[in-house]
């Protein structure tokens, strides 16, 4: 279970406590709901202030049963919590020595920078043609949404800016046969690709741009695989209305 629908279980737990506490209050003492969600609410955690009004046998009774079962789910709920916040910080050490240690061995391989939408299909692809290769974004949400939509156990995808030099380096820029760079802002696309024709001289770079005039700046630096969002869809819509191509 990973921790998103872990802490959901949690949440609905400590809800349905609250709510059968609520409940029982309620028709037992015939308590209006303040009081008795307050009287849940202290019994549960244990705070000690003084009972809301004098409770019947049969509230007492319920109380004993209520602050039993409610105080070990309570705790429960607590230790779950912590555990699954150890496991996430041993995991994510576990996960990052492993990378560090795959890194190394890689060579070859073709470096993605940007996991957007278009870096998505980009890996798509990649996984289809068996290629290997490392996934840059800034942004860890992003990263391990492709992890978890792809299912790739194996897939190491760093969490960095790409422009910057340590980051190339440690995707392992001076190993790699090629790069994609797939984010959306042409500046960053510039950057990206200065500092990897740096590092790697000889790599063979592939650049999304949005303005075309993008496109000539990042010839004088040596990329020469460049492809517009627009143009391509334009091309692909005149093809498709003079018949030359059929999907």
């Amino acid at each position: 279970m990973n921790r998103g629908k872990r802490f959901f279980v949690l949440f609905t737990l400590l809800i349905l406590l609250i709510s059968i506490g609520t409940f029982g209050y309620s028709v037992i003492e015939k308590w209006n709901l303040l009081d008795s969600v307050y009287m849940t609410i202290i019994v549960l955690t244990t705070i000690g202030f003084h009972e809301v009004r004098p409770l019947s046998t049969n509230g007492r009774i319920f109380t004993i049963f209520f602050a039993l079962f409610g105080y070990i789910s309570f705790i429960g709920i607590i230790s779950l919590i912590s555990i699954s916040i150890l496991e996430e910080y041993l995991f994510g050490n576990f996960r990052r020595k492993q990378m560090e240690k795959k890194l190394k061995d890689f060579k070859d391989h073709i470096i993605v920078c940007g996991l957007g939408r278009i870096g998505h299909y980009v890996i798509e692809e990649l996984i289809e043609l068996d290629e290997d290769f490392i996934g840059i974004d800034t942004d860890e949400k992003v990263v391990n949404k492709v992890l978890d939509n792809l299912n790739l156990k194996e897939y190491i995808g760093i969490v960095g800016d790409a422009t910057e030099e340590e980051v190339l380096i440690k995707a392992g820029i001076e190993r790699a046969k090629a790069l994609i760079c797939c984010v959306r802002d042409d500046v960053r696309t510039l950057f990206i690709s200065l500092t990897a024709k740096k590092l790697n001289p000889d790599i063979n770079i592939v650049s999304f741009v949005i303005d075309e005039k993008t496109m000539e700046k990042l010839r004088m630096i040596g990329v020469r695989n460049i492809i517009s969002g627009d143009y391509i869809v334009a091309k692909k819509l005149v093809a498709i209305a003079s018949d030359k191509v059929r999907d």
